[in-house]
């Protein structure tokens, strides 16, 4: 086995072999694709995905859009979307806790809602003055 072949470790006798070896060259047991996966979670719970909710994206959009809804002239296009990609951020995290994204999709939630009932006002009161002009 060369030394750029990806390795694990056999779960019966704990020798390095190849990473899709179906039998462990030193045991001689078979190896399953869940037993053989014994390699560092990279998506699990580094800090990367609690900073970058990656495995998240309704919320990493909620948060985005949310942010994107301070331009005036978009507001009221990207407002309620953010809104509904927090609610669905989560629920996707409420399904999968391991996704994370929890505070992106409250900051979308919240910055959409700020920035949609700041809007309608600013229209509201735009109508009023207008009717009121003589």
């Amino acid at each position: 086995m060369s030394d750029a072949a990806p390795v694990v470790t056999c779960p019966e006798c704990n020798a390095a072999i190849g990473k899709f070896a179906d039998v462990c060259p030193k045991c001689g047991i078979e190896i399953t694709p869940v037993e053989a996966a014994t390699e560092p979670n990279v998506t699990g719970d580094s800090a990367m995905s609690t900073l970058i909710p990656y495995n998240n994206p309704y919320a990493l959009l909620a948060y985005y859009f949310g942010i994107f809804s301070l331009i005036p002239c978009f507001s009221l296009i990207l407002a309620p979307v953010a809104i509904g990609l927090g609610i669905a951020g989560l629920r996707h995290v409420k399904g999968q806790p391991q996704a994370k994204g929890t505070a992106h999709a409250y900051i979308g939630i919240g910055v959409g809602a700020v920035m949609l009932l700041l809007n309608l006002a600013v229209i509201g009161m735009m109508i009023v003055a207008a009717a009121t002009m003589p």
